[in-house]
C-alpha cells in the first residue's frame, strides 16, 4: 500500500504541477506552490500519523483526495499574484499585498464551508466517512495556515518581480528573428550606394 501511495502522490502532484504551470504561467511560481501543496500535504500526513492511524486503503484514498483539496486554496493566491503584473503592479512585495487582499476573504470562506461541512460526517456510522472527514477537516486547516501564511511569505521574499520566469517571454524569445548584421560589408555596401546616389544628382 505504500508503494501505491507513493506513485499515486506523485502522479497527483504532476498533475498539480501542470495545472499551476497553466494557470500561473510562471515557472518561479509554479515551483512554489508545488512546495507549499507538498507542505500542506505533509503536514496532514503527520497529524494523522500522530493520532495512530496506519496508512491503509481508507486512509491513502483520503489522502490522494486531499492534493485536489489542497491545490484550490494555492492556485487562487499565485494566479492573483500573476494577475497584479498585468495591471501594473511589478515588485514582488506589491504583488503579494494585492493577491492577498483579494483572495484572503474568499479563500477563508471557501475553508470554512468545507470544514463546517465535514463536521457533519463525524456522525455517520461508515468508518471510511468519519476517516474521511477528520482527514478534510484537517487539511483545511492545514491548507489555509500555509497559504494564508507560508506561501505568502515565500512570494513576498522569493516571487518573481516584474516579467521574470514568465513562460510566454520564453515563447516571444524563442520566435525573435535574427537581425541584420552590421559589420564592415554592410557599411561599405552603403558607401558605394552613397557614392552612386552622389554621381547620379551630379550627372543630372
Amino acid at each position: 500500500m505504500n508503494d501505491n501511495f507513493r506513485e499515486a502522490t506523485l502522479m497527483c502532484l504532476g498533475i498539480a504541477l501542470g495545472i499551476a504551470l497553466i494557470s500561473t504561467a510562471n515557472i518561479v511560481v509554479t515551483i512554489l506552490t508545488i512546495f507549499s501543496i507538498g507542505t500542506i500535504l505533509a503536514s496532514t500526513i503527520s497529524v494523522v500519523v500522530s493520532l495512530g492511524w496506519t496508512l491503509g486503503f481508507l486512509e491513502g484514498i483520503c489522502l490522494c483526495i486531499l492534493i485536489g483539496l489542497s491545490v484550490d486554496f494555492v492556485i487562487h493566491i499565485g494566479h492573483a499574484y500573476c494577475a497584479a503584473a498585468e495591471r501594473g503592479v511589478h515588485t514582488r512585495v506589491d504583488r503579494t499585498r494585492e493577491a492577498f487582499a483579494s483572495m484572503a476573504f474568499p479563500i477563508a470562506s471557501a475553508a470554512f464551508t468545507t470544514f463546517a461541512s465535514a463536521c457533519v460526517l463525524f456522525f455517520c456510522t461508515i468508518t471510511f466517512f468519519q476517516k474521511f472527514g477528520t482527514i478534510v477537516m484537517l487539511s483545511m486547516i492545514c491548507a489555509l495556515c500555509v497559504s494564508l501564511a507560508f506561501y505568502v511569505a515565500l512570494l513576498s521574499v522569493l516571487g518573481p518581480e516584474g516579467s521574470f520566469g514568465n513562460i510566454r517571454d520564453f515563447k516571444n524569445i524563442c520566435s525573435c528573428k535574427p537581425t541584420k548584421s552590421s559589420g564592415p560589408n554592410s557599411s561599405s555596401r552603403r558607401g558605394k550606394q552613397e557614392q552612386e546616389q552622389e554621381q547620379k544628382e551630379q550627372e543630372r
